[in-house]
């Protein structure tokens, strides 16, 4: 099948009358028709043909370099196209498609310097900012690939690739929202584009929507057993919904069929000590770390693995090797530090702790534990500045709040102690309630789908009395009062949901 191309403007008069020699531009129309007709041979004895009659004309060469092109013969069609070129420096089809060789070549600069100058000499030209707009993804060049896919995606609305790449443009520079809906625009105008329902189940399940995240990898993978990211993407998500047993067989699937892939293998380690089945994690990490000893992150998890299972030498062995493949592992450093406060090297647990803050500022679990070791080494002063720097970076940290009071109290400053103490109760009644919430959202809900109305709302309206601010629990339950026919008490619980979070916007 051959690719669409952008045709450059050309003389269209009528057919020569019979007995009136054909001109180079009637050669070239014709070969376009031969093109067409996906008779590629055919065609290139016409370009060839007009070209060699009249060496002046660029869309002869413009068309060589197409059939070349075609052939996978690159270098001739890179010099067909320049010559198109120099016959017309503006003809913006030829940039584009020298261009699109040239990256083929793995020229990228070269490329982008060619779709530059087809978008200056004709923004209009769909192909010339598509090229643009990927090449720049691809090169990394993510703030200046937004405007190009935008403006293919207005060119040709109904495009799902250009869609799929303002998709994945728009989740790396943290659109999240927006990416979802391009990739779900393209996933209706290609319902065949695995790639497009593999980041669409991605980008949802980092935005929490977990069981359409599910459902839509599996759409891609019915589509493409092969992708390793769809596959890999759905055992994070079981992962996600606290399914480990799921989670295992899927990433025990994608390391049977993708060998070549680590990551299959790490995030099953991951999913084992999810289940808490320490012994099988250790047992992959372990082989993982042996074939491939320039990992840091196996090493990582081989060292929380061997953590969890108290095996603190073990745990320092592999966590010190994670941190001198990559000192920037700041929850390598962490998890050292906790293992060498656990040996009571205290000292040395510090300074584990601050270069995890250095790899990560804003660490707050870090913060905490290097006050916890301060404190118990005495450093009461500097204890009080980690504990305050842990609830500036992680406000619902009871711990933390109960950590000042303490020091407070002991400083004799009892107006402040109370303050602390006081806002840690607050927040240990309101993860208490928090929990029991998605207990009470988790019940009703399974009512709900079981058609036991009655109970649904009743569990469901528990769910949002333990915790106002949870949005699935006002969702769910206008779900069920509008099952039960209480249309304005749908609409009101709809409507907390939405304002609480904006993602909420489907109809029950």
């Amino acid at each position: 099948m051959l690719i669409a191309i952008a045709l450059p403007a050309f003389s269209q008069s009528h057919a020569p009358a019979a007995g009136v020699p054909v001109s180079p531009e009637a050669l070239v129309r014709e070969g376009v028709r031969l093109l067409k007709a996906e008779n590629l041979d055919a065609a290139y004895a016409r370009f060839r043909e007009a070209a060699d009659r009249d060496p002046s004309l660029a869309t002869a060469h413009y068309f060589l370099g197409y059939v070349h092109e075609q052939r996978k013969e690159l270098d001739q069609a890179a010099a067909s196209y320049e010559l198109a070129l120099e016959r017309d420096p503006k003809m913006a089809e030829a940039h584009d498609r020298l261009g699109f060789v040239r990256g083929l070549q793995g020229h990228t600069d070269q490329a982008l310097e060619r779709f530059e100058e087809a978008v200056s000499l004709n923004p209009r030209l769909f192909d010339a900012q598509y090229h643009l707009g990927v090449t720049r993804w691809m090169a990394q060049q993510f703030d200046t690939a937004l405007d190009p896919l935008k403006t293919a995606v207005r060119l040709q609305p109904d495009n799902a690739d250009a869609r799929y790449y303002l998709g994945v443009v728009l989740r790396r520079l943290g659109h999240l929202d927006e990416a979802i809906g391009e990739f779900r625009t393209a996933t209706k105008l290609n319902p065949q584009l695995a790639v497009a329902y593999t980041y669409l189940g991605v980008a949802l399940r980092e935005r929490g929507e977990v069981d359409e995240a599910i459902a839509t990898l599996q759409r891609a993978l019915t589509l493409d057993p092969s992708r390793f990211d769809a596959i890999n993407g759905l055992g994070l998500a079981f992962m996600q919904r606290g399914d480990p047993d799921r989670a295992v067989e899927t990433f025990e699937k994608a390391a049977a069929q993708h060998p070549e892939e680590p990551t299959a293998v790490l995030n099953l380690g991951t999913a084992l000590m999810q289940k808490g089945d320490l012994k099988a994690a250790v047992s992959v990490l372990s082989k993982l770390t042996a074939d491939r000893p320039d990992h840091a992150e196996a090493f990582y998890n081989l060292g929380t693995a061997l953590k969890q299972q108290d095996d603190f030498e073990g745990a320092e062995r592999a966590l010190r090797e994670a941190i001198r493949l990559n000192g920037s592992l700041a929850d390598a450093h962490y998890t050292l530090g906790v293992v060498l406060w656990q040996t009571r090297r205290l000292p040395e647990a510090a300074g584990e702790l601050q270069a995890a803050i250095v790899a990560r500022p804003g660490y707050a679990q870090a913060h905490y534990m290097l006050g916890t070791i301060l404190r118990q080494q005495g450093d009461q002063e500097g204890a009080l500045v980690e504990f305050r720097r842990t609830v500036e970076y992680e406000p619902q940290s009871a711990e933390a709040f109960l950590s000042i009071g303490q020091i407070l109290q002991r400083q004799d400053d009892q107006a402040g102690a109370a303050a602390a103490f006081a806002e840690a109760d607050k927040l240990n009644k309101q993860k208490a309630d928090q929990q029991a919430a998605v207990f009470a959202l988790s019940v009703g809900r399974q009512r709900l789908q079981q058609g036991d109305i009655k109970a649904a709302i009743a569990q469901l309206r528990d769910a949002v009395k333990l915790d106002p601010s949870n949005a699935t629990a006002h969702y769910e339950l206008a779900r069920a009062l509008r099952k039960a026919g209480d249309a304005a008490g749908a609409r009101q619980h709809l409507t907390e949901a939405r304002r609480l979070d904006a993602r909420t916007a489907k109809e029950p």
